[in-house]
């Protein structure tokens, strides 16, 4: 994949464009910028950190040279193909004939000369996949370095040539993320962890300690934050879920104490059963693994199985996917969830995690909410949400015993999705959980 980096020659100035991101995804936000103007850049060091709907990622700079200006500041989102830096190659200084047409195209070879070198690997989306373009259009006028935005108080920091940032606050993204919203400079925070790396934990204590918001007029005392990133991708896919496809849902409660016993004995979690227990259902009940085709006018079946997993992160509600769960083991599964989980919280779930998923599992168990109805995930047609499993009265073999109960709620597009259809489906789930040893046999 390209970087989207063009080559805007006009006299001696390079403009760096957003590069497409893939996955649909046709904006991102400029989070923090590395450099400044006057700082020396290089090929392939970072210099701005942007976030979109899925993730936060590092850009590299296809170019080498003086950094002319920044004409995308922190904060502002911004479309794909719109500049945000311009470079002064610095082969081209004192070489560059007075005469040479401005706007001219340069071919391979001028470019090697001023030097540029091959498309850069964009972080976190693999290689470039084609050359840049010329385009005769000149650049913008030289824009002020951006000013630290009120969410993060650290101006950014010039970078080095070798691409490794003096004196500025080493920190996960979603920490950063953390940071941003709620107005704490990393500067100023304490750093507790490894390599005095900022962590979540220090932001938190830096926001309990900084004064009280002042008081908005009337006494009363508000703040805005703006939607943007993950939460307006949420609301515009929630939005569209909600409006489009007509919702429904089944409910089930579930006697899990056997359940709870076999993860128990395996070390597995019952969360990791339960998502067993959906991907079998859906290979035996495909239409709850399958999507309305609206343009179409079809109805389309998945022969295999992306597990989609909600996930609450520090930068919002994400749904990355688990690939081919239908081919797994429990074990692997089990292994494959947890991996997943734990790349998102972390920040280090690439984009390709986070789309492809055909049937999706929310847990809203470790809340300790008994259950819900969720809102599809856009072009799925089900989702199951797990309840908190409790010690309840219950009857068992006749008589009233304390049992391991939980509920069960499926929630489907009954453009495609009958009520037996949703209700067969669920009657398998539960039967895994509260038959694990005959089921998995």
């Amino acid at each position: 994949m390209s970087t989207g980096a063009k080559d805007t020659m006009s006299g001696t100035l390079l403009t760096f464009h957003l590069p497409d991101p893939g996955e649909g995804l046709t904006e991102a936000e400029i989070v923090r910028w590395l450099v400044a103007p006057g700082d020396q850049v290089t090929v392939n060091q970072v210099v701005v950190e942007i976030e979109t709907a899925k993730s936060v990622v590092e850009l590299p700079s296809p170019f080498e040279g003086t950094v002319e200006s920044i004409t995308a500041s922190e904060g502002m989102v911004v479309p794909v193909g719109d500049p945000i830096l311009v470079v002064r190659p610095a082969d081209t200084l004192a070489d560059t004939p007075a005469e040479a047409p401005v706007g001219e195209p340069c071919d391979a070879s001028a470019g090697e000369s001023a030097g540029q070198r091959p498309d850069p690997v964009l972080v976190g989306y693999g290689p470039g996949g084609g050359p840049s373009s010329a385009e005769p259009a000149a650049p913008k006028p030289a824009a002020p370095a951006p000013a630290a935005s009120g969410r993060d108080k650290s101006p950014a920091a010039p970078r080095p040539s070798q691409g490794q940032p003096s004196g500025r606050p080493k920190a996960k993204p979603p920490v950063r993320a953390l940071a941003r919203q709620l107005g704490i400079g990393l500067d100023s925070v304490t750093p507790s962890g490894p390599g005095q790396t900022v962590t979540r934990a220090d932001v938190e204590r830096a926001a309990e300690s900084s004064p009280a918001a002042p008081h908005a007029a009337g006494g009363d005392r508000i703040t805005r934050q703006p939607i943007r990133s993950v939460r307006r991708a949420t609301a515009a896919a929630m939005t569209e879920s909600a409006f489009t496809a007509p919702h429904a849902s089944v409910f089930v409660d579930v006697d899990a104490t056997r359940g709870v016993k076999f993860a128990r004995r395996t070390g597995l979690p019952v969360l990791a059963l339960a998502a067993l227990a959906l991907v079998r259902a859906a290979k035996r009940h495909p239409v709850i693994n399958a999507r309305w085709d609206q343009a179409a006018g079809e109805i389309v079946f998945h022969d295999y199985v992306h597990l989609g997993l909600a996930v609450a992160s520090g930068r919002g509600l994400l749904v990355p996917c688990v690939r081919g769960a239908d081919s797994m083991t429990l074990t692997r599964l089990a292994e494959a969830i947890t991996e997943t989980i734990t790349a998102v919280r972390s920040g280090g779930a690439g984009p390709e995690r986070m789309v492809g998923g055909t049937i999706t599992l929310t847990n809203v168990g470790p809340l300790g909410i008994d259950g819900g109805s969720p809102i599809l995930v856009p072009g799925q047609a089900a989702i199951l949400a797990v309840g908190a499993i409790r010690p309840r009265p219950s009857v068992h073999k006749g008589e009233i015993k304390v049992r391991s109960v939980g509920r069960l709620t499926l929630t489907f597009d009954h453009r495609l999705i009958d009520g037996a259809d949703a209700a067969g489906a669920l009657g398998d789930i539960a039967a895994v959980l509260e038959r694990p040893d005959s089921a998995l046999t």
